[in-house]
């Protein structure tokens, strides 16, 4: 071997071993050069910020790619990278329950998704999606990680784009985005490893609509990277939102919970007054002669959550069109409905009820007294069926669920609703449903527990209060209790139903003409609905200053079968969803009132209020401070199909029922009363 080959050899070793090395000092995935990973991004903070491009006509595609660069602060719940639509609807990039998905909805309803194991956290990816009409093929850090055939396209739509978000204060990403780019075709492999390179390629331009860059965000404006690209609008958590668009009539919210047997969902219907964990939501103020409530309304009846926010005028006989206090953005499950309570100044509180962990709660605070026209959005937490009470001269007692160890229970305070004492646990003992009541300064409490974290065998019936905004808690005989509860026999218990093999379904609570309390409640055998788990029993406990006691109302036919218990002096009156509905073993039926004139040792039915229904009527409640005329609240729905939900109220008597306008061309209309 000559001196020269030998010195050629010598180098090309040289070569090789300078490119090993460094290869080991350029951080990689997937076998792809990290050289083009950014320092920094645009913040999302998980949550209120968003970026919005409101012109859609950039991104009603036939075929599309979305590439951007990522990087969260944690992998849990869900964050959504870029979005169009509604959940499962048109196209998102986002993580969910583990794993980040392109998703695209290729048929009206129908969608379907490819998906990665999410990454570990604090690190940057690039994701990039295509959908070409036949496939979706997802890409990380430039390499194909999935793909899943969506023959179709996506419908029509004049939905938004977000970015960093579902849509307003959802599913909000807590992280950074950089190099946010979309395409009208899908790109190739070769393209897609190209861009996770940052390749500058003339092809790369070839078709992209739009193209974000953290440098072009000024403030509030993010301008594209390119002359005429789309330009989003930017904003962070603590500007303010006020919520004052009108909706034209009032529609209720239809859900499914799809939790199927041979009798039918576990519930469903409609459930624009769901839950009874939702207290108070309607108040009536004598001052002002108006009874003002909120509910889970609808969006032209569709599967698709607004939460709502009007009155009856008294005086006039008359209600306004009611006012969006909240979009839900998609989300149509109604156990993020509303509840309401009203300050000592007139200034009225929505609580929208978040759930669980993955979609926080807001409280609004109406800008001016005893008005529905305009609310300021005040608080987000987490906070799941909001129970709220105005205490004057202390301000707000808050009872809520979250989902710790379980669904547990927890308080919180404030003096002015918008800063809030650190949550104190109340009950933990793997689970809870609760329903509560104010008097005066006396918060009272009834609920029941989940063996096991298990909601479908709900059982046993506790109570307890509070005299001084939470500083201490007792059972209702005065013993003291020490927080939390977690001992299954604490002294709060009222009755052992599992040893009974019973199931407890709390519906109301409230205080006699002595301030005893009175719990009103469903037994019943089984959580599925229909035969197995008869009988079913709508049943009143009752303190008579020594001892519980213990009668039933009525026979009913469904676990959810949910009304309300009125008590003046002598006379007590349930109403309630419990004689047999169309729908016979679907949730709710036809309303009826019983009466007790002993302290409800003994009823008798009163009155049917509804009969020959097209539908089923669901969860009946009673109003704080109920007018005569405004007694009960409730909607309908049929709960074995998507149907039109109808929101009514009916006087004390139970003989005049009023339905609220479905649609409405003025700014205010006169319900209509039905005939009987």
């Amino acid at each position: 071997m000559t001196r020269n080959m030998r010195t050629r050899r010598l180098f090309a070793m040289l070569g090789v071993l300078a490119l090993g090395i460094a290869a080991l000092l350029t951080p990689s995935v997937g076998g792809l050069a990290r050289g083009a990973a950014p320092e920094t991004g645009v913040s999302f903070d998980g949550i209120g910020s968003f970026a919005v491009v409101d012109d859609a006509a950039p991104f009603d595609l036939d075929a599309f790619s979305i590439a951007a660069w990522v990087k969260m602060q944690h992998t849990s719940g869900s964050q959504v990278f870029v979005n169009r639509g509604t959940a499962g609807g048109l196209f998102t990039l986002y993580l969910f329950d583990g794993n980040v998905r392109m998703l695209v909805e290729y048929a009206d309803e129908q969608y379907t998704h490819a998906n990665i194991p999410a990454p570990p956290a604090n690190r940057w990816v690039h994701y990039l999606g295509t959908y070409d009409g036949q496939q979706i093929h997802l890409y990380q850090d430039g390499e194909l990680v999935g793909s899943t055939a969506a023959p179709g396209r996506i419908p029509e739509s004049e939905a938004p784009l977000y970015l960093g978000a579902l849509g307003p204060d959802t599913r909000v990403l807590d992280g950074q985005l950089e190099d946010i780019r979309i395409w009208d075709r899908a790109l190739s492999a070769d393209q897609a490893a190209e861009v996770a390179r940052g390749d500058a390629a003339a092809s790369l331009q070839e078709g992209l609509v739009a193209h974000w860059q953290s440098t072009n965000l000024d403030e509030k404006t993010w301008t594209g990277a390119f002359d005429g690209a789309p330009v989003a609008v930017y904003r962070q958590e603590g500007q303010v939102v006020i919520a004052d668009q009108k909706y034209p009539g009032y529609r209720g919210i239809w859900f499914t919970l799809g939790q199927f047997r041979e009798y039918g969902d576990k519930y469903s219907g409609g459930l624009g007054t769901y839950t009874a964990n939702h207290v108070p939501i309607a108040i009536h103020v004598p001052e002002v002669e108006k009874t003002f409530f909120v509910y889970g309304g609808s969006r032209g009846g569709e599967r698709y959550l607004l939460a709502m926010a009007s009155y009856f005028d008294h005086r006039t006989g008359m209600v306004p069109q009611p006012t969006i206090v909240h979009d839900k953005q998609g989300i149509d499950d109604p156990h993020d409905n509303p509840s309401l309570t009203i300050d000592e100044h007139g200034h009225l509180w929505v609580f929208i009820s978040g759930r669980g962990r993955s979609r926080p709660g807001f409280i609004y605070r109406s800008l001016e007294p005893y008005s529905t026209d305009a609310f300021e959005r005040v608080y987000r937490g987490e906070f799941t069926y909001p129970q709220a009470w105005w205490v004057d001269g202390k301000g707000f007692f808050h009872l809520n669920t979250k989902y710790t160890r379980g669904r547990e229970l927890y308080f919180e305070t404030s003096e002015d609703g918008r800063t809030w004492n650190e949550p104190v646990k109340l009950a933990g003992m793997r689970g809870h449903y609760q329903v509560s009541n104010q008097f005066g300064e006396r918060i009272i409490t009834a609920f029941m527990r989940h063996p096991d974290g298990s909601v479908d065998r709900r059982t046993d019936l506790y109570y307890a209060e509070t005299r001084d905004m939470g500083r201490t808690w007792q059972a209702v005989d005065g013993t003291p209790l020490e927080l939390p509860l977690e001992d299954v026999k604490t002294p709060a218990l009222v009755r052992n139903y599992e040893a009974e093999g019973r199931l407890v379904y709390i519906n109301d609570t409230v205080l006699d003409a002595d301030g005893h309390p009175v719990i009103f409640y469903v037994t019943s055998a089984l959580y599925q609905p229909g035969p197995p788990g008869e009988p079913r029993y709508q049943t009143v406990a009752r303190w008579d200053g020594e001892a519980w006691h213990f009668s039933e109302v009525t026979r009913t036919t469904h676990n959810y079968d949910v009304g309300s218990i009125h008590i003046e002096d002598d006379v007590w009156r349930v109403f309630a969803p419990a004689e047999t509905g169309p729908q016979r073993w679907g949730t709710g039926g036809e309303v009826a009132i019983w009466r007790s004139e002993d302290q409800g040792k003994s009823w008798t039915k009163e009155r049917d209020v509804t009969r020959d229904s097209p539908t089923n009527h669901h969860y009946v409640r009673r109003p704080v401070n109920a007018h005569d005329d405004f007694y009960a609240y409730w909607a309908d729905g049929n709960p074995d199909e998507l149907s039109p939900s109808y929101l009514y109220f009916a006087n004390k008597k139970g003989d005049q029922v009023w339905r609220l306008p479905y649609t409405m061309d003025e700014e205010s209309a006169r319900p209509e009363l039905l005939a009987r």
